[in-house]
């Protein structure tokens, strides 16, 4: 087929407008979303949902954290999970500041516990599912998960000078 000057071959239909080029070109797969997460009932309150609201809502370290613990089935040692990020290369995390997240629906504390008697993190195995579906759609959509804390309000009032 003859070419014209810009290369296009001639003879074939080119789209002419923008809005012909979109209207030819396949649809987007829709991006999974919080939205797409059941609202059935797990577990006293805890649904899907509020499961992946709960991951989102986490700093990068407790996130990590709540991950290891759900690779692990939901329980591990504190001193499991302390070793584990000590010296992680991703998520290193100092010992003193491992403890145990108290988190739930209804501000409940009943979503991971720390029992300091035994020194174990504890997932209810009735949950553990759910946990990993929220973090199949955290490693999905990465831009809907707390990336660092809340800004603070820093007061910009003028502090008088006390030499006069």
């Amino acid at each position: 087929m003859p070419e014209d000057p810009a290369g296009v071959v001639q003879g074939l239909a080119q789209p002419r407008s923008r809005d012909e080029r979109l209207a030819r070109a396949p649809a987007p797969e829709p991006r999974p979303g919080p939205e797409t997460l059941s609202s059935d009932d797990l577990w006293e309150g805890w649904t899907d949902r509020l499961l992946f609201d709960t991951v989102a809502a986490l700093m990068p370290g407790a996130r990590a954290v709540l991950r290891r613990l759900v690779e692990l089935g939901g329980t591990a040692s504190y001193d499991d999970i302390r070793e584990h990020f000590i010296d992680h290369p991703g998520t290193p995390i100092p010992q003193g500041k491992i403890g145990g997240v108290r988190i739930g629906p209804d501000n409940r504390t009943d979503a991971l516990e720390l029992d300091d008697r035994v020194r174990v993190h504890q997932i209810d195995p009735a949950i553990v599912e759910g946990r990993k579906r929220a973090f199949a759609l955290a490693d999905a959509r990465p831009d809907l998960l707390r990336q660092k804390p809340a800004a603070r309000a820093v007061s910009m009032a003028r502090i008088p000078d006390p030499s006069g």
